[in-house]
């Protein structure tokens, strides 16, 4: 009995640790004070990394992970604390809104100047009316129960609007493709060499990800 107060305490610590971490860097890159340091780096070991601190709640949601991307992938030159928070945010939502028992697949392949790294699951999907939504600060999309109604998942509504937003110092772009009980995925783009680094001119607004003009690379639905 103790050993499961104890796992509840350390996963209730978690998420709110989680949650405030969101809102804090978030915060900064609104004030504009979030600083990237940018680094090459290896895709396949930041991914990796990132999927081992994801490992407990996948294993507890029953979520298997595969990768899909060539030794040849060219490194990414990026902010590796900022990649690692894309990518635990894009995985955690895959858990979240998987079925259990289910895959989440990452993607990732060179595009010009770009590397595109995408994190498809294949659970209850976006409904299209909210799809324009997502992405902004606090916004949410809601979960498809089985008898018809929708409820939401827990969270800040932060996560995408962080990845946008962290995707966008870089340069980079997040597109979100889904389906309706079908699954998701988003694709994020970022730059491989410090020539491919086109840093914005001003900073990221709270406008949606475009939901349409996905990279022909990794186009297809979800």
């Amino acid at each position: 009995m103790y050993r499961e107060y104890a796992q509840l305490i350390h996963a209730s610590g978690t998420h709110l640790l989680n949650l405030i971490n969101d809102v804090l860097d978030m915060s900064k890159v609104e004030a504009g004070k979030f600083v990237i340091e940018p680094e090459a780096m290896a895709v396949d070991a930041v991914v990796r990394e990132s999927l081992k601190m994801v490992a407990v709640t996948a294993e507890k949601a029953g979520i298997q992970f595969k990768t899909a991307y060539g030794d040849d992938l060219p490194p990414l030159y990026a902010d590796r604390r900022a990649v690692r928070q894309i990518l635990l945010n894009l995985l955690s939502n895959a858990i979240k809104f998987s079925h259990e028992g289910s895959t989440v697949l990452i993607e990732a392949v060179e595009d010009g100047d770009m590397i595109l790294i995408a994190v498809r699951d294949y659970g209850v999907g976006i409904a299209e009316a909210d799809l324009a939504r997502i992405g902004r600060p606090y916004e949410q999309a809601k979960a498809q129960t089985g008898d018809g109604f929708v409820k939401g998942k827990g969270g800040t509504g932060l996560g995408l609007a962080l990845v946008r937003a962290l995707a966008g110092l870089h340069g980079g772009t997040m597109t979100v493709q889904s389906e309706l009980g079908v699954g998701t995925r988003v694709i994020v783009s970022l730059p491989r060499h410090a020539d491919g680094m086109r840093l914005p001119q001003r900073e990221p607004d709270s406008e949606a990800p475009d939901s349409e003009a996905a990279p022909e690379i990794l186009k297809g639905a979800a």
